[in-house]
């Protein structure tokens, strides 16, 4: 039976959400800017950033967290939810998929996937009985630059949570029978990729996109060839590899004191020995004027194009302005080639800040020289015009209202929280997100439009008598 308190689990949705509209924080949107053309001698006043939520309420929530480490070192965020009768807890591991080896790039998906059913303590039935009498939510899995364990509960549970989502984090029991069943299916997963073409397009602009050797570099056929040579044991190596002090930070979001989660999360985790940390030096992929498309035949009825480029890393603040400046790219396109012209049902733009970044594009249309022209077309006069002060403040309240909405969950917030710690060993950028966001200027969209939409790798899917190289190589010298 589902305890009653699970009842509650929206009643602190948009609590870290402090960006849109959140009476409970004392702050309104503010409105929206009426269109107006750019005035050269615009005022002091009219140049001003826009605020989007008041100092004050920022503030306020700063106040709900609380930064400190466990004996040995780990690092521990806690952001405090007075009124959430519901707790979340992510334990990040500072290793994913590019921290691995390049002969072991499928070792850490299976890792993650095997340990997270079942522990020494809690075997895979123990496990599914303790998690459906609690009401408890748990499960492992791998990014790029980290890897993540999520825990989510009532609070009334939270000692029962805490108990079993240590054992599988620490000591999983990597049953053989579960250890085949996940690899199968791991398999079975990996080998279906050429059958979704959609996705698929992305492993092909990939192998133009990455050198062999760079650590962000995969294609499925790699893994599954790795993936067929591991075993437990080297699982295990793995799990004794990462998971050590020295890899790990925890995040709690709910409505326990700090203290009190401190003192159980130390006899949990306090325990565990150090280890080395793994650097993260992520070069950015370079531009090979002679390799910059790559396509696989056929016969479909739609062009699958995707188009990748570098983009600011994350340790930039160019790297928020350019996912600002991107989604602006992403409404212009999606004008043009979906409204407009009815090229296409699927057309997007967006760039990822991982250490090193990148920006993409994404087309399916079964017009593709007209599609790439028309994206020619909007690409060019986004780099070639300087938007008013009143349309890229247009965008702002949509842009924010879209990232923020993502924050509605305390999972969700954790998340957010343990990425930016994870990455800046501080909270800076978290709070500072409106600030920044407000103060983009149309030049800051200008600049960033000009270093970025160049030196486009394009990958292609489609029927190879119905595409042509010469409209990507047009499309592609024009903007190098």
């Amino acid at each position: 039976m589902i305890p009653k308190k699970l009842k509650t689990y929206f009643s602190s949705t948009f609590v870290f959400a402090f960006l849109v509209v959140v009476a409970a924080f004392g702050c309104t949107p503010k409105s929206q800017p009426k269109k107006q053309t750019a005035n050269p001698n615009a005022s002091k006043e009219e140049s001003k950033s826009m605020e989007i939520v008041s100092q004050s309420a920022i503030d306020r929530q700063k106040s709900k967290v609380t930064v400190d480490k466990l004996s040995n070192g780990i690092s521990y965020i806690h952001y405090a939810v007075p009124e959430s009768d519901l707790y979340s807890v992510q334990l990040t591991v500072g290793s994913g998929y590019s921290s691995q080896p390049k002969d072991q790039k499928a070792i850490g998906e299976l890792m993650w996937s095997v340990g997270g059913k079942g522990s020494k303590d809690f075997p895979r039935e123990k496990l599914r009985q303790w998690k459906e009498k609690y009401s408890i939510e748990t499960g492992c899995g791998e990014a790029v630059e980290q890897s993540t364990c999520a825990l989510t509960g009532a609070t009334d549970f939270w000692q029962e949570g805490l108990d079993v989502f240590s054992d599988v984090v620490l000591n999983p029991a990597f049953d053989p029978k579960d250890f085949d069943l996940e690899k199968k299916q791991m398999v079975a997963a990996i080998e279906s990729t050429p059958q979704d073409p959609e996705g698929y397009v992305n492993d092909v602009v990939n192998k133009i996109f990455y050198p062999k050797d760079h650590l962000f570099y995969s294609d499925y056929e790699q893994r599954l060839e790795q993936l067929k040579t591991l075993d437990i044991k080297s699982l295990q190596e793995y799990h004794k590899k990462v998971v050590h002090a020295g890899n790990l930070q925890i995040t709690y979001v709910g409505n326990l004191s700090s203290g009190d989660v401190k003192l159980a999360l130390e006899k949990k985790f306090g325990g565990l020995g150090a280890g080395q940390a793994q650097a993260r030096e992520v070069p950015a992929p370079a531009f090979d004027a002679k390799n910059y498309y790559a396509f696989e035949h056929r016969d479909l009825p739609n062009a699958y194009i995707r188009i990748k480029t570098n983009s600011p890393g994350r340790d930039t603040l160019d790297s928020m302005r350019a996912s600002f400046a991107m989604s602006i790219l992403s409404d212009k396109l999606w004008d043009v080639l979906r409204t407009k012209r009815s090229l296409t049902y699927s057309v997007h733009a967006y760039s990822i800040p991982f250490t090193t970044g990148l920006a993409v594009m994404s087309v399916s249309t079964a017009k593709p020289k007209e599609s790439i022209e028309a994206m020619d077309e909007v690409i060019s006069e986004f780099k070639s015009k300087v938007l008013s002060k009143a349309e890229v403040d247009e965008y702002k309240p949509k842009f924010a209202t879209t990232y923020f909405m993502r924050q509605e969950t305390n999972g969700s917030i954790a998340g957010t929280i343990a990425s930016n710690y994870f990455y800046h060993k501080n909270l800076d950028r978290v709070f500072d997100y409106p600030t920044i966001l407000g103060s983009i200027t149309p030049e800051d969209v200008h600049r960033l439009a000009n270093e970025i939409l160049k030196n486009f790798r394009v990958g292609v899917i489609y029927h190879k008598d119905k595409m042509k190289r010469e409209w990507v190589d047009s499309f592609v010298k024009k903007h190098m």
